[in-house]
């Protein structure tokens, strides 16, 4: 399994959560999803609380071949989607900063469990997570951990959830992107962000296809003994 797969599954899983060109988003942290971006917080100002912010990535790939008899990219295996859920948490006292404290109030603490709640049932469940379920065969295993960081005027609170997602390895064709990456870019909606990322990556490959084209199939012989086991058929295939 290859980084490809890993793309395919990552792009599929935020357009899930944060629908292209959405008016209304299945999730409290509305269209801050981030492929692979920290949350940025410096523009707070005031007692203005942030939106849950989501930084989304890809991180532990473990894989295996079908069997001797499988095709040398027909493989299987889980990777780590990994979301870092971030609520930050201005404190204000006669309007100076506080210092921030490693307690979390109850409305982030809400806010946290139930958007990593939300995440779940969008891709396991939401009609926006059908293309994801196309690429995770399943979500096996699911990790939560909960951090507090404090500061002077500033309380960050993060949940890290990690979901072991069951899926098949890149699988290429003669030409175009390989699987599942190509069934992705072509659920995607044309005004996604990914969708320039993907063009991108198609002409490379077509530059680096030319190049390096393969020996074509010219001869197939062989074989086969049915009965008499001094008469065997023979056959041939060409291209």
């Amino acid at each position: 399994m290859t980084a490809l797969a890993a793309t395919a599954l990552r792009w599929a899983a935020i357009e899930a959560l944060s629908p292209t060109g959405a008016a209304v988003f299945p999730t409290i942290a509305g269209n801050h999803f981030y492929d692979s971006r920290m949350t940025i917080i410096d523009d707070l100002q005031g007692d203005e609380r942030a939106a849950p912010h989501v930084g989304v990535f890809t991180d532990k790939l473990n894989q295996q071949s079908r069997g001797n008899a499988a095709a040398m990219d027909s493989q299987t295996g889980t990777i780590d989607l990994v979301f870092e859920i971030e609520v930050a948490v201005l404190d204000r006292t006669d309007g100076q900063g506080g210092v921030g404290t490693l307690s979390m109030d109850v409305l982030p603490a809400l806010e946290l469990d139930m958007l990593g709640s939300q995440i779940l049932q969008v891709l396991e469940n939401g009609q926006t997570g059908a293309l994801f379920r196309r690429v995770c065969k399943q979500i096996g295993s699911q990790v939560s951990e909960t951090t507090v960081v404090p500061d002077i005027g500033l309380r960050l609170a993060r949940t890290t959830l990690t979901l072991g997602c069951e899926m098949d390895g890149d699988c290429w064709a003669v030409n175009g992107l390989p699987e599942p990456l190509a069934m992705v870019v072509n659920g995607l909606p044309p005004a996604s962000p990914f969708v320039p990322l993907a063009n991108s990556i198609i002409a490379r490959l077509t530059a680096t296809t030319a190049a390096d084209s393969g020996v074509p199939l010219t001869e197939i012989q062989g074989e086969v003994t049915i009965g008499d086991p001094d008469q065997p058929i023979e056959f041939g295939v060409k291209s």
